[in-house]
């Protein structure tokens, strides 16, 4: 029986003693940012209870995500913050990642931050990709498409990896932030159905104005009736 006092005991103290951290922000959002693209911001929080809390740890939901900089003990009434840094490079489209705190002793609300972001590509083409139903007889189709920057920045198309038997392809550039490119299909390649695509990937190597060289993928699909 005293036993049992005592674990009830223990128990009303660790609930007694649970702590709160105010936010000066819960949610971040970047807005619009460029693929590659580095950015960063800082939350603020308050210890508003009457207990020291010690931050243990910082996690995100992504590898791109990463807390640095934080203060770890706060005793009550201290201001702490934490550098949130997002690294947009693999992703591009709306990108939401989660930040959790992981404390001694438990919050009475487990924080949770958000950041947001509208990653743009730096590079864009038109069409985005190409789709080619293959005709019976057809031996070749030939089509045209539009890589642009973004940014409006000056670049070169360095480099060009591709499969040379089944593509032919002529670059010309347009100014200084636009090439056309002329890409011949050659249908004898294409190994494929009507139930599947062949897929033909090129690489494009780029070097921008500013010495920063990039990797861009263009994709290709056929398909025979």
């Amino acid at each position: 029986m005293k036993k049992i006092s005592i674990t009830l005991l223990f128990l009303l103290l660790t609930i007694n003693i649970k702590a709160d951290l105010l936010f000066n922000k819960i949610k971040h959002n970047f807005g619009t940012i460029t693929q590659f693209s580095t950015v960063s911001t800082v939350f603020f929080y308050t210890n508003k209870s009457d207990e020291t809390i010690k931050i243990k740890s910082i996690h995100t939901t992504c590898g791109c995500t990463v807390p640095l900089n934080y203060k770890k003990i706060l005793k009550p009434g201290e201001v702490g913050s934490v550098t949130i840094i997002f690294n947009s490079e693999d992703f591009t489209g709306l990108i939401s990642r989660e930040i959790f705190f992981e404390t001694k002793p438990r919050l009475t609300t487990k924080p949770k931050l958000t950041i947001i972001a509208n990653v743009i590509p730096k590079f864009k083409f038109t069409p985005d990709k190409l789709i080619i139903d293959i005709k019976s007889g057809v031996k070749s189709y030939t089509r045209k498409i539009v890589l642009t920057s973004q940014l409006y920045e000056k670049f070169t198309i360095k480099k060009l990896t591709y499969n040379k038997r089944a593509l032919n392809i002529s670059v010309n550039k347009i100014s200084e932030n636009k090439y056309y490119i002329i890409l011949t299909l050659y249908s004898d390649y294409i190994k494929a159905d009507k139930f599947h695509y062949y897929n033909e990937k090129i690489i494009f190597y780029i070097l921008t104005k500013t010495g920063i060289k990039d990797k861009i993928l263009y994709f290709i699909y056929g398909r025979k009736p």
